[in-house]
């Protein structure tokens, strides 16, 4: 996350960062919790549009925070949504997608996804941009957390670069503060 939020700030666009109240709790108690439930995700996101306003924002997050984000955007009014990992399915259960509600949304999607991503494969991101209006991207040998594979080395700092550019692009000629969830 920070090497994106540093890179759209290189590129001279806003970013503001937040976390779920189980995060804060989390970080403040140095015990790992589960998340909250989906009706307080939910809140908190809408929560920091309405103190930044739709008009012209980008929102978007890292694995469950994109989700949570991918869940909010059409009904925020937000003008694009930008997935960091989207997980598609729970690991190990690839028939329980997470997608239906990607089939109809209309704001301008991105989702960077790792190839080597156990919440979703070269295969699932090629199947959801064959139904959506969403682009998908794939940062080779990645993994979930958009981490470098091991073999990987001198190619991490480009593919995360074009994902960056690729964030930059969603913009579509209009202008747009992109919100980066922090996880």
């Amino acid at each position: 996350m920070n090497f994106f939020a540093d890179g759209l700030a290189e590129k001279r666009l806003r970013v503001v960062r937040f976390e779920f109240p189980y995060m804060s709790k989390s970080r403040e108690t140095g015990k790992k919790g589960p998340p909250n439930p989906l009706p307080a995700l939910r809140e908190t996101w809408l929560q920091v549009i309405k103190k930044l306003g739709a008009k012209g924002l980008v929102i978007g997050g890292k694995s469950m925070g994109g989700r949570i984000a991918s869940l909010i955007a059409a009904d925020a009014g937000v003008d694009g949504l930008v997935c960091l990992g989207y997980p598609f399915h729970p690991v190990g259960k690839p028939d329980q997608l997470r997608v239906e509600h990607l089939k109809t949304i209309k704001t301008p999607t991105l989702i960077l996804q790792g190839d080597r991503d156990p919440f979703g494969n070269r295969e699932e991101v090629a199947a959801l941009q064959a139904f959506t209006s969403g682009a998908g991207s794939l940062a080779q040998g990645w993994r979930p957390q958009l981490q470098a594979a091991k073999g990987v080395g001198q190619d991490a700092g480009r593919e995360l670069g074009a994902g960056a550019g690729s964030i930059d692009q969603v913009r579509g000629g209009i202008q747009i503060t992109p919100v980066v969830e922090s996880t």
